[in-house]
């Protein structure tokens, strides 16, 4: 990273170093955990693993893989066993990382003193006919729907209702009230271990915050003398309820889930620190989640992930193979693309599964100003200030989001929601307090409520199709719907993909969505397939033109490992004011970002 402050109207260019040797394990250990993928039978993988003095700690059937631990010297014979296709080493899955606007990835205010995430209220009051409510008080779906259509299919009576949701993250909080968590969580399972369980106070909030985006149905009323409320005031004017008659004061700003008719089922998998998981856990979630739909006649219909890792095989990798076995039971998988932007080729696994709804973070200029108001200068700040830190008013695909292509070809994300700014709460240190959360953490969500809407959708209308070819025409509606005219300026569809979710446009279109699950492409199948036709030399000028807030442009260079550095300079940089006027206390800035690739394990 190059020093340069990050913020939310950014003039981006990305440079991706890339290393084409393996890396080497210098250290042996005597025994490995492995997650070994098969495609023969179980029992006679499990025999030969056994043979080779290594021991199985769990199958996954559906998912057509297991977990297990080997002597490190048997890798190569577990490796050829006959019916194993591949064998990775059981690597961490790191929690969820929130973005700091103005710090950068992992930089956060304390728990306590984060403006953005203590955003005080005086109450609440439950909604309790979502259908009139959207008939009625359109701009309320400002905050976090302003662009996505969800209020249509509210109007028109679709709230999830009758569908099950899996939320694998960070289990519950339940002393926060933006949704009912006695009647909406049917189930929360602890994969963790540490002594909390799935429902405690103890818990990280990241869970709690996801689990309202898609279920949250609530009025919060707010203090006159508050600063949210008087930036809502300022940017989002139509959002303001007024709920104190006759005093005609709008104190009240609603919070609602995309579909808030649907029920949760948790599983925590994360524990309360950030602790990181493992492949195996997150695996085992899985496993769970189609064993409770088939065996045990839990419909859960819907899966959201706000997680990942790094591959360079996208589409094969266990997670990716998993997320297709959750399509094939009839589960729409959904799933962020993490926070590893703006460089291309930062789309993790399982995001880059063939099954899989990838959701990117966008940033919609009018909460992304209020995110500006709270947090730049913390409770004291102005209102109107964050207009001057965002002055462009187009959609934005958010700096931090992660690109494509994938590592074989693939454009991603498949759609992008909003990232920046979304209205919540389970990330306070009270439960009395709100959130406005940074990430593509709090995108997918949006995307997984809308699948649910259109499951009831499908309950109402062909609940003749088998739950798997509905399922599979879900995914392929919201995929294929995206509105590409939010998102304005440079961006490509390695930045957007197909563009902005379009909740109506997905329900409408439908019954023509296609029954096929996506399938590998034809060509390219590793990262230097792709990218060897655009290195750059070292030593040469590359010119990048003509960017635009928010855009970036990429620049990739062969480095050998042997190299001790690599000095980039960037020169001749012409500024032309934005309109109306330039960004007045940091001008337009440029941000460098390098992201290093080695291939190997």
């Amino acid at each position: 990273m190059f020093g340069l402050k990050k913020l939310p109207s950014l003039i981006v260019l990305g440079a991706l170093l890339l290393l084409l040797t393996p890396t080497v394990d210098a250290i042996a250990q005597d025994r490995v955990e492995v997650i070994i993928q098969f495609d023969g039978p179980p029992g006679q993988i499990r025999q030969a693993i056994e043979s080779l003095g290594g021991e199985v700690k769990a199958e996954y059937t559906y998912l057509g893989s297991m977990f297990a631990e080997v002597p490190s010297d048997s890798m190569d014979a577990v490796k050829s066993a006959s019916g194993v296709s591949s064998v990775r080493r059981n690597t961490p899955v790191h929690a969820p990382e929130l973005v700091w606007p103005f710090g950068g990835r992992g930089v956060e205010a304390a728990a306590g003193l984060d403006p953005l995430a203590n955003i005080n209220h005086n109450g609440f009051t439950p909604i309790t006919d979502i259908q009139d409510f959207a008939a009625s008080n359109s701009g309320s779906y400002l905050m976090n729907h302003a662009t996505d259509g969800v209020r249509a299919l509210h109007a028109d009576g679709l709230t999830g209702n009758g569908v099950i949701v899996a939320v694998v993250d960070s289990g519950l909080r339940p002393v926060f009230d933006h949704f009912d968590q006695n009647t909406v969580v049917v189930g929360c399972e602890d994969f963790v271990g540490d002594g909390h369980g799935c429902s405690d106070n103890r818990n990280d909030g990241h869970g709690t915050m996801v689990a309202g985006a898609i279920a949250a149905a609530a009025e919060f009323h707010f203090s006159k003398n508050s600063l949210f409320l008087q930036s809502v005031f300022f940017n989002a004017n139509g959002a303001l309820l007024n709920r104190r008659p006759p005093n005609n004061v709008p104190d009240t700003v609603a919070m609602i889930g995309s579909a808030p008719g649907a029920q949760i089922y948790a599983f925590r998998v994360f524990g309360s620190n950030s602790e990181p998981s493992d492949t195996a856990t997150i695996l085992l979630a899985i496993q769970r989640i189609i064993t409770l739909k088939n065996e045990e006649m839990v419909d859960i219909r819907v899966a959201n992930f706000s997680l990942g890792r790094r591959t360079i095989y996208a589409g094969l990798d266990v997670f990716d193979t998993a997320f297709d076995a959750l399509l094939a039971n009839g589960i729409v998988p959904v799933v962020s693309t993490g926070n590893a932007g703006p460089a291309l080729l930062t789309t993790a696994s399982p995001a880059s599964a063939f099954s899989a709804i990838a959701v990117g973070a966008g940033s919609l200029f009018h909460q992304d100003r209020i995110v500006g108001d709270l947090g730049f200068f913390g409770a004291t700040g102005p209102a109107g200030f964050g207009d001057t830190l965002r002055p462009f008013e187009g959609g934005q695909t958010a700096w931090f989001s992660s690109r494509g292509p994938n590592a074989d070809g693939r454009q991603g994300p498949g759609v992008m929601s909003e990232g920046f700014g979304v209205y919540g709460a389970g990330l306070a240190s009270q439960g009395s307090k709100l959130s406005l959360g940074i990430g593509s953490s709090f995108a997918a969500p949006n995307v997984t409520g809308i699948a649910a809407l259109l499951w009831e959708h499908f309950d109402k209308t062909s609940n003749t199709l088998s739950p798997v070819v509905s399922a599979t025409k879900i995914r392929n509606a919201i995929v294929g719907n995206g509105n590409k005219m939010i998102i304005v300026g440079g961006e490509t569809e390695d930045d957007q993909g197909n563009g902005w979710v379009d909740a109506k446009k997905a329900r409408d279109n439908l019954g023509g969505a296609s029954v096929f699950p996506p399938t590998a492409p034809p060509t390219e199948t590793l990262v230097n397939d792709y990218i060897k036709r655009t290195l750059a030399v070292v030593g040469s000028t590359t010119h990048l033109l003509n960017l635009e807030p928010g855009d970036r442009q990429d620049v990739i260079y062969n480095v050998n490992p042997a190299d001790a550095e690599l000095n980039i300079e960037l020169s001749s940089i012409l500024e032309v004011a934005c309109a109306p006027d330039p960004e007045p206390f940091f001008g337009n800035e440029l941000l460098s970002y390098c992201q290093k690739w080695c291939l190997g394990d």
